[in-house]
Parts: structure tokens; C-alpha cells; sequence
């Protein structure tokens, strides 16, 4: 498995260093965006909810970076980046969420024993699909009398299962995510409603509310009370009443995607709501592509290419894998996982949910930090559904202050212009690394505790 570490020497005398693993998601995504985007030494300039210009790239000094509290190590999963199956034929005891786990384990064992950092304080941050990584491994590595000073999950996906059964609690937790998008591109009344955040509380009020339990009750819900709970989630999140009403209150993000600007013949972003572009087929039912995607994906892609060849010196003869190849990862993936005993859920689940394994550990170790990024126009990671899954890990109140989220103006990539990023260092600053720092009751409870 490839790596990419940044390590300070200690002085004399002083405290061992901190060290903490990062990696991004897919799965099937290599660490690219974390090392060239959040808190490593070094940063990519891209344009912010707008297509960054073709080459060259800017490559400069990262102001926000947290190299001064951390030594940083990225992770490339295994055919991502420039990590390499030795044998093919292999491929099945990497392929799925415990075997990615299992790999993640043994490359973080290895490297805490060949440089000697077994003492050291050790951190896990993962994004999107990274956190149910982050959880799985947390809970193997309790598993073997290894615990973490703390976690953070970047826009995580912790329950599969809710979105691949579309489950109406799954349709309540897309509302403000769609609310603030549509707030962004003007589908909302700017001037009556100024404020995205506040906009996204009340969007949460009746998304966990009055929506919900008009999902519930099916085809049983009265005609005119159907017509009303669609009138209202079609004010709130700038659709038609009458598509709203059609789709039986149920939006998919992908049909909010093409249905928000239609009239214009565009389509906005799936990770990253704010950007938006024209699509190839203006009367298809779904997008063509993600512009978010579009707009970014190169600049990272290109500027890390020559970073690797230049500044780190590192001459692969295999290419870089942005993406992993499609059908290894998606055709092959192992959505099983086996979850701790003592949680009460089978000791298989046939989808990737890692909400059982926080639930133990967070428990079992009672020092440990978990800290939750979650941006306002993420519509791939919507951030009412992961407070949603939160609330579900069903944790006594002294252990809910060891939880921390923070919100930001973003999409999927939270740290994508400069104000988010030094936003989210200073918060995983404060939230992870800090010595003796504990949220109080009144910041916690109204972001995730209730709607």
C-alpha cells in the first residue's frame, strides 16, 4: 500500500508526537484530495462552486496545515493511487468492507511498529466512505487492546443501508441538504430567507416532522393532506408541487439534481450542491455527470502527479489511479460486515453499517474524540441524515459530549476554499487535538441532538 507521511523530529525531551492516518472514500478513491486539499503541508489552488481553469496548477505552502500538532500519514487503498495488488488473483481478500479494513489494519500495525510509534497518540481521518472505514477500524483495533485518541469523520456515509432500501427516514434526511441548495441557486427567496443556516433549521423541523410522518403512512395518507406536505416540501426545496406530488413526496438526489434547473438545462452537483452546468440531454430524467466532479477532479489529479515526481521524488512505473478501476471495486465489493457482538445486531449485516461498531467503542473507550464535519450542500453525505444516524448510536449523555460536530458552508469537499479549510483545521484543532477540550451541553444539543 502506498503512503505519503510528514513527520516532525521531536525535540529533546519533549512529549511523544501525535500521528494520524488519513484517507478519503469511494471506496475505490485514493488520498489524493485529503493530502492536497485539507491539513497537509502543502495545497492545491482550485476555484471555489466554479470550474478551476486547465493547467498549470498552483501548488503552494498550505497556511491551515496541522503538521505543528500531528505527524500526517495518507493512505492510498489498495489499486488506488499508486497502491498495487502483488498478486490479481487476490483481489477478493481486499474487496469489501471488513477485507479493506483488515488491509487498513495491518498497513497502520506495520507502520506504528517500524517507526517506533506505539506510544504515540493515534488519530484516524476519514472522509465520505473513509468514515465507515474509520469505524471499522476503530472497533479492530479495540478488538486487539489498541485504542485511539480520537476520530474525524469527513461528510460520512455510516449507514448503507438506510440509502440502498431508500427508507423514509433516508427521504427526511435529504430535505435540508436539497433546502440549502436551492436556497444557493436562488430557487429560495433570498431576501425572505437570508440566512442558509436558519433556513436548514426549519427545513430540518419539517423534514423530521410533518414529512415524515406523512411518508409513513404510505398510500394511506389522505389525498389532501398529500397535496399539502407536497406544497410545502416543494416551497422549501424549489421544485414543483405538482413533480413533488407525482413522485409521492419521495425526491431522489439524483432526480433533484435534474429537476432544480431544468428550465435552464442544467444540472447542479451531487457532492457539492453549489455547482451547477449545462447537461447533454435537457429532457433526461437524470444527470450525465457531476460538475462538482468536472470543475476539480484535474487540478488535484495533475498537480499531485507532479508533486509525487518532483518535490517527492517518487519515479512509479505503474500510473496513478484517481479512480480505481470500476469494475474491481463495484462489481466485487463485499457489503458484509460483521458488527461486535454485544451490539444486539446480527452478527453479520449485509450492508456496510458501522453505527454498532461507534455505538461499542465509543463505550468502551471513554476518552475517545469523535468529531463529525458535515457541508450545508453535500448532496451525495446529507448532513440531516448523519445527524439522523448519530442519534441512533443511543449514547448516555456523558458520552454525547465526546461528540463534536461542525458545519460548513460546503459541499462534500469541505475544505475547498480557503475560509472553509482554515475553518475545519482550527475546528479539528480544537475538537481532536486539543489537550482537556470538552464541548459544552448548549453546543452540542441543538446541531445534532434534535431537530
Amino acid at each position: 500500500m502506498f503512503s505519503v507521511a510528514y513527520t516532525v523530529e521531536p525535540a529533546a525531551g519533549a512529549p511523544e508526537r501525535p500521528v494520524s492516518f488519513l484517507f478519503n472514500g469511494g471506496p475505490g478513491a485514493p488520498s489524493t484530495l485529503l493530502l492536497l486539499g485539507s491539513i497537509g503541508p502543502v495545497r492545491v489552488e482550485t476555484a471555489d462552486a466554479a470550474p478551476t481553469p486547465p493547467a498549470p496548477y498552483r501548488l503552494q505552502d498550505n497556511p491551515h496545515s496541522l503538521l505543528d500538532v500531528t505527524d500526517l500519514v495518507f493512505i492510498d487503498a489498495v489499486e488506488t493511487g499508486y497502491s498495487r495488488l502483488l498478486e490479481p488473483e487476490s483481489a477478493e481478500s481486499f474487496l469489501g468492507v471488513d477485507e479493506d479494513a483488515q488491509a487498513f489494519a495491518q498497513f497502520i500495525d506495520r507502520y506504528l511498529g517500524d517507526h517506533g510509534r506505539w506510544n504515540a497518540p493515534r488519530y484516524l481521518i476519514g472522509e465520505s466512505y473513509g468514515a465507515i472505514r474509520a469505524a471499522a477500524l476503530l472497533n479492530l483495533f479495540q478488538k486487539r487492546s489498541v485504542a485511539f485518541n480520537g476520530v474525524s469523520l469527513v461528510l460520512p456515509v455510516l449507514n448503507y443501508g438506510e440509502r440502498i432500501l431508500a427508507t423514509d427516514a433516508w427521504y427526511a434526511g435529504l430535505v435540508p441538504s436539497f433546502a440549502a441548495t436551492a436556497w444557493y441557486h436562488g430557487r429560495i427567496d433570498r431576501a425572505a430567507h437570508p440566512d442558509v443556516v436558519a433556513l436548514v433549521q426549519r427545513a430540518r423541523g419539517f423534514a423530521f416532522g410533518r414529512y415524515l410522518k406523512a411518508l409513513v403512512q404510505g398510500h394511506a395518507l389522505p389525498a389532501a393532506e398529500k397535496a399539502a406536505v407536497a406544497a410545502e416540501l416543494a416551497a422549501r426545496t424549489g421544485l414543483d408541487a405538482g413533480y413533488v406530488e407525482r413522485a409521492h413526496l419521495r425526491i431522489h438526489q439524483q432526480r433533484f439534481r435534474k429537476e432544480l434547473l431544468r428550465a435552464q438545462g442544467e444540472v447542479v452537483g451531487w457532492f457539492d450542491g453549489r455547482f451547477k452546468g449545462d447537461d447533454v440531454d435537457p429532457s433526461a430524467d437524470l444527470p450525465s455527470y457531476a460538475p462538482e466532479s468536472a470543475a476539480t477532479a484535474s487540478a488535484y489529479h495533475s498537480a499531485f502527479l507532479g508533486y509525487a515526481a518532483g518535490t517527492l521524488g517518487w519515479q512509479a512505473e505503474e500510473s496513478y489511479l484517481h479512480r480505481a478501476r470500476i469494475p474491481f471495486y463495484q462489481e466485487g465489493w463485499n457489503w458484509r460486515h460483521a458488527v461486535p457482538a454485544a451490539s444486539g445486531a446480527p452478527a453479520f449485516l449485509p450492508v456496510g453499517n458501522v453505527l454498532p461498531d461507534l455505538a461499542q467503542v465509543l463505550r468502551e473507550n471513554e476518552h475517545l474524540r469523535l468529531h463529525v464535519a458535515l457541508g450545508y450542500y453535500d448532496l451525495g453525505t446529507p448532513l440531516a441524515a448523519t445527524e439522523h444516524d448519530l442519534r441512533h448510536l443511543l449514547l448516555p449523555e456523558r458520552l454525547q459530549r465526546n461528540v463534536a460536530l461542525t458545519y460548513y458552508t460546503a459541499g462534500h469537499m469541505v475544505y475547498l476554499n480557503d475560509e472553509n479549510a482554515a475553518q475545519f483545521a482550527a475546528d479539528l484543532r480544537e475538537r481532536l487535538y486539543v489537550e482537556g477540550y470538552m464541548p459544552d451541553a448548549a453546543t452540542v444539543r441543538p446541531q445534532w441532538l434534535g431537530t
